[in-house]
């Protein structure tokens, strides 16, 4: 219900505030309402750049660019039980169903069949999918099992990270481990393909369309033989602010941080050269990476004991950045 969701800090700076301090800056004013179209345009143009610089910021020092935490998120997916229901026929690689329904997704389905797994290439309807392989003829009434080994990951994955995992109280072993596209091929090669929980999974780019960028899909072997429900963290890939999505990945702790991350790309557009945003936001990205990496015992480096009296990891001076001369 309404009662479960989390209030936003109200120090966290939103679409409009960064509309606001952006048009302010470029002499536009402070009433986003009032901008006129092109002023409007240069300003989301901004925003935009402003959310990329902080999102995949660049390196600080000799250090590799920072990789965000709250940019990490963990996330569940569910895998679907196999479909058994009614009896099948296989002419010419043309299944058809009696007693029942192809589910929707069906097309991305292996199909097993007297001790034989066929992969499937497209559902024509209800009661009708068609094999990868047109030679396939298999006479008279079968029962079967259609398994689902492919599922499509979120809009907004961009890679995943560590491994998954299954849910407390389904007894595996060991968590799935992430193999290569050319590995899961080899696997699924083999005609006997068996069902069972995943212990390999593969994430697989889905095909560029005029609508889209590339999404990204996850294969699992051996297909899932139930519902599981495994656990994974992923790579954000952030969509824009809007009057919908009003609020930045990071939340208060790194506004101050995005919002001179849009002053700077302002500044370095009006100017043609960077300015004193520009040295503001590499102080404020320091500090915010600072604070992030308390947040993920994952950035918190080797342990020492010190003993031949060096004081790091203790002593993060090096995390700060130099800009004309000047020391943050």
């Amino acid at each position: 219900g309404e009662g479960d969701l989390m209030a936003e800090s109200s120090l966290s700076a939103n679409y409009h505030d960064l509309r606001r301090e952006v048009g302010s800056y470029y002499g536009f004013g402070r009433v986003p309402s009032d901008f006129q179209p092109a002023d409007a345009e240069i300003v989301e143009s901004v925003l935009k750049s402003g959310l990329r610089q902080l999102y995949f910021p660049p390196p600080l020092m000799d250090r590799p660019p920072h990789q965000w935490t709250f940019l990490r998120p963990t996330t569940t997916l569910t895998t679907t039980a196999p479909y058994t229901d009614g009896t099948v026929a296989i002419a010419s690689g043309v299944v058809t169903l009696s007693d029942g329904t192809w589910p929707d997704w069906a097309a991305e389905g292996d199909l097993k069949v007297g001790g034989t797994t066929y992969s499937v290439a497209s559902r024509g309807g209800d009661s009708q999918v068609t094999l990868d392989d047109a030679n396939i003829t298999v006479t008279g009434t079968n029962t079967y099992s259609l398994s689902r080994p492919a599922y499509d990951l979120p809009d907004s994955f961009g890679t995943m990270v560590g491994t998954m995992t299954y849910s407390p109280g389904v007894s595996a072993t060991q968590s799935i481990e992430r193999i290569g596209e050319n590995q899961m091929r080899a696997l699924r090669q083999q005609s006997t393909l068996s069902e069972d929980k995943p212990a390999k999974v593969a994430i697989i780019p889905i095909t560029k369309v005029s609508t889209a960028s590339t999404r990204f899909r996850a294969q699992f072997y051996p297909s899932p033989d139930a519902a599981y429900v495994l656990t994974y963290k992923f790579t954000v890939l952030p969509d824009k602010l809007t009057v919908d999505d009003l609020y930045a990945y990071g939340g208060a702790a790194h506004s101050e941080t995005l919002l001179e991350s849009c002053l700077a790309i302002a500044e370095s557009r009006m100017e043609d050269e960077p300015g004193i945003h520009h040295g503001r936001f590499l102080e404020r990205l320091s500090a915010s990476i600072s604070y992030d990496q308390t947040l993920s015992a994952e950035s918190l480096g080797l342990m020492g004991d010190r003993s031949d009296g060096s004081e790091w990891p203790m002593n993060r001076a090096d995390n700060r950045v130099t800009y004309k001369g000047v020391l943050y």
